[in-house]
């Protein structure tokens, strides 16, 4: 609740941009839009673009705007556009676990993902009847042509990796995994190797890259029906390989199942397994600049393709999906949105049996 004694300043996370009907101004903090209506609003933004307390704010306006203005301010403070400034200039933003978020960095998070999206998410071909659609292989250019010799795989020891690069589809499998089938699974793509000890700047060695040993990916499980299993929500442990109960089968991961059978196109039951992969953003944000939340979806990208090769060398069916609802794993796991929450997710199964298997 607003203390109009108290000092405000609007939220660093505010923005105000072109809407289907003039300006709006609104905060990847919430799904709030605020439309802004005449001059005097934009004004009162101005004026809050610094620290002022906000029973002097009222007092700056004629005496028959003062009611109106409340109602404004208090609809900015419900949509999270304002922020209360400290006695020592600093804002509740800067000490909390905002703290280490910049603003294109929450946006393009918000933004990308279910929860707080504003806007419709996935295949939409909003384009579709207005632009000309783009070729599936890129134009040929004139220029030299130099012809690459093709790799010879006789003789190799080891062709695994050329044949699950070769393979590797996206592939819904709603057949149950076995332990043994998903324990590979992690133990090949998602693991720790090893922990690096460097004083205050520890870092960790895992299968897939990340900037300068920082990793701050977790994988969570979601397991609706694996043999050897109990139905659950699970935290990996990637350091000692083992997975750590968080809940059973409830609504709550029935609902994270239920939006992954929803995003891999409305399949008819929900996956296997759903692995949940989550971002500590504060280890990134701390040490980079401009670019924490690209090195964290580049690293996502990185581990999503890992799985995907390990996946199909097992013979599991994997896919990864296009979005997830942050706001709703945060929950389930019991953290601060700000502090960790999903990034990326892949579905897991098994292949149904072939119609006409060959005896």
């Amino acid at each position: 609740m607003l203390d109009w004694q108290h000092t405000y300043r609007l939220s660093r996370f505010a923005l105000l941009r072109i809407g289907d009907s003039g300006f709006v101004i609104e905060s990847s903090l919430t799904n709030q839009v605020l439309p802004i209506v005449g001059p005097s609003v934009m004004r009162v933004l101005a004026v809050l673009g610094r620290p002022i307390r906000l029973e002097a704010l009222i007092m700056l306006v004629e005496e028959s705007q003062r009611a109106p203005l409340r109602v404004f301010l208090e609809a900015c403070y419900e949509a999270r556009l304002l922020t209360q400034v400290k006695d020592d200039g600093t804002t509740e933003e800067e000490t909390s676990s905002l703290a280490h978020w910049e603003f294109h960095d929450l946006l393009f998070h918000a933004s990308g993902r279910l929860g707080r999206n504003r806007q419709a998410i996935g295949a939409t071909y909003r384009l579709k009847n207005r632009v000309l659609p783009e070729a599936a292989l890129h134009p040929v250019r004139d220029g030299r042509i130099i012809a690459l010799p093709r790799p010879c795989q006789q003789g190799k020891k080891n062709n695994f990796l050329s044949g699950a690069v070769d393979h590797r589809r996206s592939r819904c499998g709603l057949r149950s995994l076995n332990l043994d089938c998903l324990s590979e699974l992690l133990y090949r793509s998602c693991r720790t190797t090893k922990i690096i000890d460097d004083s205050d700047d520890t870092a960790t060695r895992t299968i897939y890259p990340s900037g300068e040993g920082v990793h701050p990916l977790n994988v969570y499980v979601a397991i609706s029906l694996c043999n050897g299993c109990v139905p659950g929500l699970y935290a990996y442990q990637d350091v000692d390989h083992n997975l750590r109960q968080i809940r059973g089968l409830d609504f709550t991961v029935q609902r994270l199942l239920s939006d992954a059978r929803d995003s891999m196109g409305g399949l008819s039951g929900n996956p296997s397994v759903l692995l949940i992969v989550s971002a500590r953003f504060r280890r990134t944000a701390l040490k980079y600049e401009s670019i924490a939340y690209r090195l964290i979806l580049l690293e996502v990208g990185a581990l999503f393709q890992t799985i995907h090769l390990a996946a199909t060398d097992i013979g599991i069916a994997a896919c990864a999906l296009g979005s997830g609802d942050s706001d709703h794993f945060a929950r389930a796991i019991g953290s601060d949105y700000y502090a960790e929450t999903s990034v990326g997710e892949v579905a897991l199964g098994m292949d149904p049996p072939p119609t006409n298997p060959i005896s």
